[in-house]
């Protein structure tokens, strides 16, 4: 789950942040960056909509930008590549491309994601 978008020790997608950040945090808030991601946004990792002329509509974090073209990451690490002349919008949403969990997970599996990640981190 959390590995088609977050690296931890060079595994996963660099989707959103590397969980090795993570590690110096205390448990309250690895708790509330899972259950409310959007309450804090690392820089960077904003997401953005990108509304093609035909109006077709693809989200994810921004990889490049230049006069020319757009390149953003979608969940799973795939990239979606852009011709300015093809896009009719681009705008950042300023919301947390990783869901929410607050209401769907039980304390419990708070608590193994946590576990999970700290272990992980101190290989």
């Amino acid at each position: 789950m959390c590995a088609s978008c977050h690296r931890v020790n060079e595994f996963g997608t660099a989707v959103g942040t590397d969980l090795k950040l993570a590690y110096g945090n205390a448990k309250e808030t690895l708790l509330r960056s899972i259950l409310w991601p959007g309450e804090k946004i690392s820089s960077g990792f904003e997401t953005y909509v990108v509304t093609t002329n035909e109006e077709q509509l693809y989200s994810g974090v921004l990889v490049n930008e230049s006069a020319n073209s757009v390149v953003i990451r979608q969940a799973g690490g795939n990239e979606l590549s852009f011709l300015r002349k093809d896009i009719k919008s681009f705008t950042s949403s300023l919301t947390s491309p990783m869901p929410e969990y607050g209401e769907a997970l039980a304390p419990r599996d708070c608590n193994d994601i946590i576990a999970w990640v700290l272990m992980s981190l101190s290989k």
